[in-house]
C-alpha cells in the first residue's frame, strides 16, 4: 500500500511537473510573441553599409578643399567618421557603419536616424537632417540663406565677390551602400544673408491632423511626425512670428509614418511655425515653442 502511494504521488509530481512546464513554455511562447509584435525594428537596423565619399580633382570646379565630418545620429547614439578631400591609395576614402540596432513600437512614432556634415576648413557645420531610408532616395543640403531650403552654416561670406558655402548630397545607393557627395559653390555677386519670407502656406488641409510635433515644448530638438501616402518628396522651413526663415530642407520619404528632424538648437526661446510642403500636394504648419 505505501509503495502504490508513493508511485502514485510521484507519478502527480510528474504530471504536475508536466502541466507547470508546458504553462512556463505557454507562457513564454505568448511573451515572445506579443513583444515581437509589439516591437518593430527600424530599418535599416544593423545593417552594415558602405559610405563612400565622391571626390574631385582639385583643379575641377565644385572641389571642397576640406575634410568632411559626417555624424550619423540614431536616436540618442552618435558616431561620427572623417572623409579626406582627396582619394586615398587611388580609391574615393570610404567607411565600414553598422546602423544601431533600434525599435519602435507599434503605436508609437519610429524612432529618427539624422546626419550633420562638418568642414573644418574654413570651420562650418550644417543642422541636422535626415538619413535617406528609400535606396535611390537622397537629402540635399544647400549652402546660402536667400531661400527657405539653405542651409546657413555651410555659408562662409567674406565679401561679395569672395563668398562660397558647400552643398552635401547624402544618397542611399543601394541597400547596402550610401555615397556623399561635396561640392562648393562660389558667390561672385553676395550680399550678407537678408531675412526669408516663407512661401509654404499656413492654412489648414487634410493631412494636418496626422501631422504632429514633439516635444512640444523643445529645449531645441524635436520631430515632425508625417503620414505620406506613398513615396513623396517633401520641404519642411521653420520660420519665427516675423516670417523670418531659421531652418529648411528637402528630402525623399517613403510610404508610412516619417520623422523628420526640427533642429532649434540655435534658437531663441520663442514661438515658431514649422511649416512643409510635399510633392502630394499636402501642406500645412503648426507652431513649436522653443523654451
Amino acid at each position: 500500500m505505501k509503495k502504490t502511494l508513493t508511485e502514485i504521488l510521484r507519478s502527480s509530481e510528474s504530471f504536475l511537473g508536466g502541466r507547470k512546464g508546458g504553462l512556463l513554455l505557454t507562457v513564454a511562447v505568448f511573451c515572445s510573441t506579443f513583444l515581437s509584435a509589439q516591437f518593430v525594428p527600424i530599418e535599416p537596423s544593423g545593417t552594415k553599409v558602405t559610405i563612400t565619399r565622391q571626390t574631385v580633382g582639385s583643379t575641377v570646379p565644385g572641389h571642397v578643399p576640406s575634410p568632411a565630418l559626417l555624424e550619423i545620429k540614431s536616436g540618442s547614439l552618435k558616431e561620427s567618421f572623417s572623409f579626406s578631400q582627396n582619394k586615398v591609395l587611388g580609391a574615393d576614402p570610404k567607411y565600414i557603419y553598422t546602423f544601431p540596432e533600434l525599435f519602435s513600437v507599434v503605436g508609437q512614432p519610429p524612432v529618427i536616424r539624422t546626419f550633420k556634415v562638418s568642414f573644418s576648413n574654413p570651420g562650418l557645420a550644417s543642422l541636422y537632417y535626415p538619413v535617406p531610408t528609400a535606396i535611390g532616395g537622397s537629402t540635399t543640403i544647400i549652402p546660402g540663406c536667400w531661400t527657405p531650403e539653405m542651409d546657413r552654416g555651410l555659408f562662409y561670406y567674406i565679401g561679395q565677390t569672395g563668398s562660397y558655402g558647400y552643398g552635401v548630397t547624402l544618397t542611399r545607393t543601394a541597400s547596402t551602400e550610401y555615397l556623399l557627395q561635396c561640392t562648393k559653390f562660389l558667390c561672385h555677386i553676395c550680399d550678407p544673408c537678408p531675412p526669408i519670407i516663407p512661401t509654404v502656406s499656413k492654412s489648414a488641409n487634410t493631412n494636418q491632423s496626422k501631422t504632429k510635433i514633439y516635444p512640444n515644448p523643445t529645449s531645441g530638438f524635436s520631430e515632425l511626425e508625417y503620414t505620406a501616402s506613398g513615396r513623396e518628396t517633401i520641404t519642411v522651413m521653420v520660420t519665427d512670428i516675423a516670417g523670418k526663415t531659421l531652418y529648411g530642407y528637402k528630402t525623399d520619404i517613403e510610404s508610412g509614418v516619417n520623422k523628420l528632424p526640427i533642429d532649434l538648437q540655435k534658437g531663441l526661446s520663442g514661438t515658431y511655425y514649422v511649416n512643409w510642403q510635399s510633392s502630394s500636394g499636402n501642406a500645412g504648419s503648426l507652431p513649436i515653442i522653443k523654451k
